[in-house]
């Protein structure tokens, strides 16, 4: 038995049947609390691709479309109606109110900010969108005694920047043809939070993320890139996960800067009682020794905000 023929074998997946991936349904789960009026602005059989593939959209975020206008509401048969027309045989959208307490509340016994400037309770109730998004595929499946081949989770203000390099109808297929899970980023231990797909069986498993969050955040991995690969550390075993293809690209992704402003972060302590204690002092502390710095990322790198 040659090496390369071992090599093949002992990296079969335990999902894997054949090298090309049959693609019939597909869903697609837009998570994230608030999507900014964004929508697709293509048809998802032209963002997508695929010969022949049904795409389902199951939208789960808050009532609002930002956290600084409550009153600004997300219509979710507008928002669905706007999707169907984009190509989307189904459409469905969970909407719920947004409460940052209530994620405060899972995350009290963890520290108030990870180092990197963001909020636990930010990431905690990111990942509830997709344990919600994913239970409502799981639902429709139940409902339609039916199941997906594939399910893609991303969100409303991403889909629009993904491309790829070159057309390639069935990179879909082709890349599920070699992993169960496609979501690594190119620095090891960390899932593309943005935009990962996989096989069905593969990502119904991130359904329990949300409720894992507790023993998934430590003073190491306290981002939602390195919990996400934790998280299928130990719940993917036995599963291929492979890189996101360099094909693929993110264009006119907009970070949300605010979330890293004294500003908002004295507004959010506030909010959830905890505005005072040495940390308050220690992030103005940081902010009064960076002040000399006009430029934005320089600023940022200075008080800890980005590596």
């Amino acid at each position: 038995q040659s090496r390369h023929s071992r090599r093949a074998k002992q990296t079969k997946s335990v999902l894997s049947q054949h090298a090309d991936f049959p693609l019939e349904k597909v869903a697609i789960c837009f998570n994230g609390q608030f999507i900014r009026h964004r929508t697709l602005e293509k048809s998802i059989q032209a963002k997508i691709g695929g010969v022949n593939v049904s795409y389902s959209a199951f939208v789960s975020t808050s009532t609002s479309h930002s956290e600084i206008d409550s009153g600004d509401r997300v219509d979710g048969k507008e928002l669905c109606a706007s999707l169907l027309a984009r190509g989307f045989k189904q459409c469905h959208a969970d909407l719920v109110p947004y409460y940052p307490r209530i994620y405060a509340a899972q995350t009290e016994n963890l520290e108030f900010q990870s180092h990197n400037g963001v909020y636990p309770f930010r990431t905690a109730s990111l990942f509830s969108t997709m344990s919600r998004c994913i239970k409502k595929v799981i639902e429709n499946e139940k409902n339609t005694s039916s199941s997906f081949d594939a399910i893609i989770m991303t969100r409303l203000d991403v889909i629009n920047g993904i491309s790829t390099v070159q057309p390639l109808q069935s990179w879909l297929a082709l890349a599920l043809g070699e992993f169960d899970l496609v979501a690594q980023k190119k620095k090891t231990g960390l899932i593309d939070d943005r935009f990962f797909f996989g096989r069905r069986d593969a990502v119904v498993r991130f359904e329990s993320i949300f409720a894992s969050f507790s023993t998934l955040y430590t003073p190491i991995t306290n981002s939602p890139e390195r919990m996400l690969f934790l998280f299928a550390k130990r719940n993917l075993q036995g599963l291929l996960i492979g890189p996101i293809p360099r094909y693929i690209s993110f264009d006119s992704f907009e970070v949300n800067d605010s979330k890293y402003s004294l500003k908002f972060k004295r507004e959010m302590a506030a909010q959830l009682g905890k505005s005072s204690g040495p940390l308050a002092r220690g992030e103005e502390a940081k902010q009064r020794a960076c002040s000399h710095i006009k430029t934005p990322l320089a600023h940022n790198k200075c008080i800890g905000l980005a590596s």
